[in-house]
């Protein structure tokens, strides 16, 4: 399928930001420093468009599934010691997400060192021991790269007949998790950024409760987090042909904030301007219906519903529970 003739890309809003600039149109004449002024205006005005309205576009929608508890083989742990050894079976990849569970208490996993060995995130006190069974649950999940923040309540596949997950802080899932320590089907969940753990990213993870104990499918929807720039390996930007003059007009104006003494004021308002077009062609993209409105708290239409802090109240009359 072509794309359209009027469809901006990368090249056409390079020359226009030149020529904002009062450089020749002829790209071949311009030295490094002009193009890298000419780059970094293109970066802030398509990145102050990309923030001047909560677009369409910038959602998507993905699929969770969750992981069958592991308990392969033996292990052996020693006292003092965080290194936990796998005897005739394989850590899983997503080990460093998981818990530990051994002797009927929770070890919280630092890291897989390889697959034999995983390391926990304190040091084991207790008796060496080896040829243990044992049972490795999943916590956490790696949400996409893209992520930025939930737009839709966390879903199971149709199939499974429960109802949506409830939103809750990682700090609710750790006092959770001190009550309720079985497997089971999820039915709460909280997103947490992997850079707690000291690592070189800004991606999220998911964690639910309680774990997992066996597959399923969860289905949600997000608010991307833009991940690609324009610049000319990436020709095209987001959403496509309808937004393409407002996005051209934002790295102009974003030239002459920079390099032309524009005021920030004057800035803002043309960036707002700018988008005005493409804000309203968006809404029209906006659902018409935003589907029926209820939370489904009091669970109806569902079977099979545990919720763990509920204590089942019903009303009586003279002391009999009427028909529902």
């Amino acid at each position: 399928m072509a794309d359209s003739d009027l469809a901006l890309g990368y090249d056409e809003i390079y020359l226009e930001v030149a020529d904002t600039l009062g450089y020749t149109r002829d790209s071949t004449k311009h030295s490094s420093e002009r193009q890298d002024r000419i780059a970094v205006a293109i970066k802030k005005g398509y990145s102050d468009f990309l923030r001047e309205y909560d677009w369409t576009f910038l959602t998507a929608y993905d699929n969770l599934t969750t992981t069958t508890p592991y308990s392969t083989g033996t292990i052996t742990v020693t006292n003092d010691d965080a290194t936990v050894t796998l005897a005739t079976g394989t850590w899983p990849s997503w080990a460093a997400q998981g818990v530990l569970v051994y002797g009927g208490t929770e070890y919280e996993v630092a890291s897989r060192t390889d697959n034999a060995d995983i390391e926990l995130a304190d040091a084991f006190q207790g008796t060496t021991a080896a040829g243990e069974s044992y049972e490795l649950r999943r916590l956490a999940y790696d949400l996409p790269d893209d992520f930025g923040q939930p737009q839709s309540f966390m879903a199971y596949s149709g199939e499974y007949g429960r109802r949506e997950l409830v939103r809750t802080s990682p700090a609710e899932i750790s006092r959770l998790r001190t009550t309720y320590t079985d497997t089971s089907y999820p039915d709460r969940y909280a997103i947490r950024p992997k850079a707690f753990a000291g690592t070189a990213t800004q991606t999220y993870e998911l964690l639910l409760f309680p774990m997992s104990d066996t597959v399923y499918i969860l289905r949600y929807q997000y608010k991307v987090v833009a991940m690609q720039d324009l610049d000319g390996t990436t020709s095209f930007h987001y959403g496509a042909q309808p937004h393409s003059q407002s996005i051209q007009d934002c790295c102009m104006a974003a030239a002459k904030y920079l390099y032309k003494n524009m005021s920030l004021a004057a800035y803002r308002e043309d960036i707002a301007l700018a988008c005005q077009r493409s804000i309203e062609r968006d809404k029209e993209q906006a659902p018409s219906s935003l589907g029926h409105n209820a939370d489904h708290s009091d669970g109806r239409g569902f079977s099979g519903l545990r919720h763990l802090d509920d204590s089942s109240r019903y009303v009586t009359v003279d002391s009999v529970i009427p028909d529902l």
